[in-house]
């Protein structure tokens, strides 16, 4: 039972992971009344005021970090002050009211704010977002800055029954799926040259187990190099088909390094963001970043995903020694 516990734990804090951590960032899941996409709204409260109930909540959890792209993400859909701009996955609310939560999950406030991890539930936001959340497929996580109403449930693991009410003078709320990932295999590329994203099924325990049905891909370019202040896309494809993606399948969408325009986009850094409908929910889906440069230097290379390649061949290697012994 307690090895139990510390596995339910450490997939928690998987989760967690995934929302902020690592090179692969995870999928995430909306429904909007009326609005295909979200829009950011300009805040009048500073970006840090907004964010640091999320950076202090990631904090806490043992050994994660937060990736430095996500939260540059974050921030630039923060501040940006465009009302146009497009940020799949990402929710912006000044303010926020009604907020209706009911579920599964997290939920810790202190004088001023509210963070909520929803595992299984409901969330009514601002009477325009509705969004549902299934354990193990769909979660969301937000922050409810200068928050005023009740919070019912546990601060910590494991999840117990939460109810939040009220309403806030901002709040940034982010949805998160267990289900997709994407990744590229290098941190560089050359100028001119195909990027191939891959979109892979994620597994974890507990999940129900099946293959998936991507409806419409749908596909972003944004810029994510420091000095670009607003959240800027500078490419985006949506697919007319539907994708059959087995359990243990993987599909390529190719970006060959061209604008809305058809310009070669200029050397910097870069991410991708996905979008795809699954049992007619949307799952935004946070990819890497890449940096594109003239030229390549020998080590072009990711150290990380080298080393994962080696071991994989060595994994070969025995099974095949095995056989021949055996």
């Amino acid at each position: 039972m307690k090895n139990k516990n510390i596995l339910k734990k450490g997939l928690v804090f998987g989760i967690i992971i995934l929302f902020f951590g690592m090179s692969v960032i995870s999928s995430m899941g909306r429904i909007i009344v009326d609005k295909q996409y979200t829009k950011v709204q300009s805040i009048n409260k500073p970006s840090e005021e907004v964010l640091s109930p999320f950076y202090t909540f990631i904090h806490k959890q043992k050994n994660l970090q937060i990736s430095p792209s996500i939260k540059n993400i974050i921030k630039k859909a923060v501040i940006s002050g465009d009302d146009e701009n497009l940020v799949p996955g990402v929710y912006i609310f000044n303010p926020c009211d009604p907020i209706d939560l009911e579920g599964i999950g997290t939920v810790s406030k202190n004088e001023s704010t509210a963070v909520v991890y929803l595992h299984e539930g409901t969330a009514l936001l601002n009477d325009t977002f509705s969004g549902e959340y299934i354990e193990w497929e769909i979660a969301a996580l937000g922050t409810f800055g200068n928050f005023w109403g009740t919070c019912e449930g546990s601060s910590g693991y494991p999840f117990e029954p939460l109810t939040v009410t009220g309403s806030s003078e901002h709040a940034l709320f982010m949805e998160s799926s267990y289900m997709l990932e994407m990744r590229v295999s290098d941190e560089k590329y050359k100028r001119g040259t195909q990027i191939p994203v891959k979109i892979k099924r994620m597994v974890f325990p507990y999940m129900k187990l099946r293959d998936l049905k991507l409806v419409n891909p749908h596909f972003y370019v944004f810029e994510s190099n420091e000095d670009v202040e607003e959240f800027n896309i500078v490419y985006e494809e949506e697919l007319q088909e539907t994708w059959e993606l087995p359990l243990l399948g993987t599909k390529t969408w190719n970006w060959d390094q061209k604008d809305n325009y058809g310009n070669q986009v200029p050397d910097g850094n870069y991410s991708f963001v996905g979008e795809f409908g699954i049992d007619g929910i949307i799952h935004p889906v946070f990819g890497p970043g890449v940096e594109i440069v003239e030229k390549l230097g020998r080590n072009k290379g990711n150290p990380q995903m080298l080393f994962y390649q080696i071991l994989e061949k060595f994994s070969l290697l025995e099974r095949f020694l095995t056989l021949l012994i055996n």
